[in-house]
């Protein structure tokens, strides 16, 4: 039993830390990863298409073969308070699975120097049954050495139920143009769609690649493994990969 079969789905990024509205970390998104493109100057956009074998939505599997595509803004507000505005739509190709989501993104980030707090707002919208869902999020990154923490709380108005996430990911330099980025996670749900307990860990492993100085190419793999709450549902553990390209203007 899947938790979107349950009711309507609902991400999280976290479903805001992997929007990036407290950080750039990998690990916090759950549509994949996607490494920034790194730019001199720009005018905050940025576009992203990519190929996931598995569609894996906080440790749940909703089909095979999934492409996306994506349209994020930036833009600064003052010194320390940045405004984020996103798109995002996905689908499963997976014969006699259909699925197709489309998330509105919206929300703000301040910056402490060495701490960086957001909070946001994600609509979900579902064609295939015409239904939808409203999500709440705060999250919070900083660093410490090497290692890039994050930590986000979002609320589901639909469930009245809360996701929460803490992760963990390092950027490894191989050349000039080239990284090795591993990502770690674990989730907790209070009432997320019926269930309480710690929901799912994951690990991740990226390989950025600079095309330009405005395009990166990243491809990757990764495991979900379930934990309580997700083994109280019957979800397995996944494995799955791809790839993602980004381009920033």
């Amino acid at each position: 039993m899947k938790i979107k079969s349950l009711a309507i789905s609902a991400f999280g990024l976290l479903g805001f830390a992997g929007y990036s509205f407290a950080g750039s970390s990998m690990m916090t998104s759950s549509k994949g990863p996607v490494m920034p493109a790194p730019v001199d100057e720009d005018l905050g956009f940025e576009v992203g298409l990519g190929y996931d074998s598995k569609y894996v939505f906080r440790g749940v599997d909703f089909g095979d073969h999934s492409v996306w595509g994506s349209v994020d803004y930036s833009a600064p507000l003052t010194d320390s308070l940045d405004l984020g505005l996103g798109l995002w739509y996905e689908s499963v190709a997976e014969t006699g699975n259909s699925f197709e989501e489309l998330d509105v993104i919206a929300g703000l980030t301040y910056s402490l120097g060495a701490v960086d707090l957001g909070v946001g707002l994600i609509w979900y919208y579902f064609p295939d049954n015409d239904s939808d869902a409203l999500e709440l999020g705060t999250s919070i990154g900083t660093s410490v050495g090497p290692i890039d923490l994050g930590g986000a709380a979002s609320y589901d108005f639909e469930v009245d139920g809360w996701y929460f996430e803490i992760s963990a990911e390092s950027t490894i330099e191989l050349t000039d143009s080239i990284a090795l980025v591993p990502g770690a996670l674990v989730s907790y749900g209070q009432d997320y769609y019926g269930v309480s307990g710690f929901n799912n860990a994951g690990v991740s492993l990226a390989l950025p690649i600079t095309l330009t100085k405005s395009a990166t190419l990243t491809p990757y793999i990764a495991g979900s493994f379930a934990l309580d709450a997700l083994e109280a549902l019957g979800e397995d553990d996944h494995f799955y990969g791809g790839v993602s390209l980004s381009v920033s203007f």
